[in-house]
């Protein structure tokens, strides 16, 4: 069974609901076709994607660097790994292994046999989302929050792996204090040195050391 109406759409693609021939309840990401191919060309010539960031950060006041070529490959080498759902695949499975059996963050399982290119299978994430958990009261609420948090920063300290997208509409809410997490099209594998400078960065914050010299990424 496949749901005509999406239950959610971004610029690149839109998710459905469906039922497995086995009877497994799962979320399909479809890529609308000849997304990825228009992005490639938009995005092929760097030079030119270079020229508009440093515009907008001049004029934004923000320019802190005069070479931004590496921030900007940076930039579109992400992207281009957004709209590869391959890739996306991978990453689930990364995130999924480094959670499994956790008891408050739920992670969803790739469906290998039904994805590929431009389709991404995953089991589905039940769970309220960001407008119904608005309605939480506080107690629920600063739950959820410190899982988010555990799960943002646990996965860099334990994994090297950093979301780079902490959309509210990535988090699938349980009334048990669990919280759910889709989209895993941005991620960012730290180097170990980095990952390290994440970790001390976080620490001297809690410890409330503004002064420290953390070093530079």
């Amino acid at each position: 069974d496949f749901t005509r109406q999406p239950m959610a759409a971004a610029s690149i693609g839109q998710v459905h609901q469906a039922v497995l021939r086995d009877g497994r309840l799962v979320a399909v990401k479809i890529q609308y076709p000849g997304a990825a191919r228009a992005i490639r060309d938009d995005l092929a010539n760097t030079e030119l994607v270079t020229t508009f960031f440093r515009f907008v950060a001049a004029a934004s006041g923000t320019m802190t660097r005069s070479d931004l070529r590496p921030v900007t490959q940076d930039i579109v080498d992400r992207i281009f790994e957004e709209i590869d759902y391959r890739h996306e695949a991978a990453n689930i499975t990364r995130f999924h292994e480094l959670y499994c059996d956790h008891p408050f963050i739920r992670l969803p399982q790739v469906i290998r046999e039904a994805s590929g290119d431009r389709v991404l299978t995953m089991t589905y994430m039940d769970g309220m989302d960001w407008a119904a958990a608005q309605l939480a009261d506080q107690d629920m609420k600063n739950s959820w929050a410190e899982v988010i948090f555990r799960f943002s920063c646990g996965s860099y300290r334990h994994g090297n792996l950093f979301n780079a997208d902490p959309h509210p509409g990535n988090y699938r809410f349980g009334p048990d204090g669990t919280v759910g997490f889709v989209d895993f099209g941005c991620i960012k594998v730290l180097p170990e040195r980095r990952r390290r400078l994440f970790v001390k960065m976080l620490r001297a914050a809690f410890d409330g050391r503004k002064a420290d010299q953390i070093g530079r990424a």
